[in-house]
């Protein structure tokens, strides 16, 4: 049976017109009663049940849509231990490096201007961010700051690859295990996951199923 995934990419923040109400409304309209988001297999219950850490506002819409559907199957996909993680290797502090050297530079620089082109869409609503646009420029951003610290800051360069290869290879490696395992159980999911994974998560997706249809936004 040929199975089918939809995604809908977030900034993981409230912006403009992309609100708690705006997501809500963009996972109503896809109406699927499996829903897989990025958010870690340990903290999942702390989030939902106990209510331990603030609500993102991905939750906020999600929990909404849960309460007005008879049965929604939830389930998390991200890394365990995800904090720890992160600051073991110092990710929230080289990518904060990054994006302050960037925005630094001159507005002749090319990865200063495409940088902040996608974080205009980003409060525009979730359409636009999950447009083919949109992920064009986040490419685009990506391999522009890539090569210029590589040209310009080669310390900053070897510390960023860090945390890139962190977020889009360890991460969406475990990612990818969890959406396999629940794409067997169940044909058809929703996929809730911040927009820089769409892309490089969707190939690997796609390298395990080759028939798979997914739909973006």
């Amino acid at each position: 049976m040929k199975r089918s995934l939809r995604i809908i990419g977030t900034s993981h923040e409230e912006n403009g017109l992309t609100t708690v109400e705006n997501l809500y409304k963009e996972i109503t309209k896809i109406d699927l009663d499996v829903i897989l988001e990025e958010i870690p297999v340990d903290m999942f219950s702390g989030i939902y049940e106990r209510h331990l850490y603030p609500d993102s506002f991905e939750v906020q819409a999600v929990r909404k849509y849960i309460a007005d559907r008879q049965c929604v199957n939830h389930f998390p996909i991200d890394i365990e231990k995800l904090p720890q993680l992160s600051a073991s290797l110092s990710c929230g502090a080289i990518d904060t490096a990054v994006d302050e050297y960037i925005k630094r530079q001159t507005n002749r620089c090319f990865a200063k201007i495409i940088t902040e082109k996608p974080e205009k869409l980003d409060t525009l609503g979730c359409k636009k961010m999950n447009s083919a646009f949109h992920r064009f420029l986040e490419n685009l951003k990506q391999q522009a700051v890539k090569r210029y610290l590589l040209k310009h800051n080669k310390e900053l360069h070897c510390r960023y690859e860090i945390s890139y290869h962190f977020h889009f290879e360890i991460r969406e490696y475990f990612m990818l295990e969890k959406i396999i395992y629940y794409l067997e159980r169940y044909n058809s999911s929703l996929l809730i996951i911040g927009y820089s994974h769409i892309p490089t998560l969707t190939r690997k997706i796609k390298k395990v199923y080759k028939q798979i249809r997914v739909k973006i936004g």
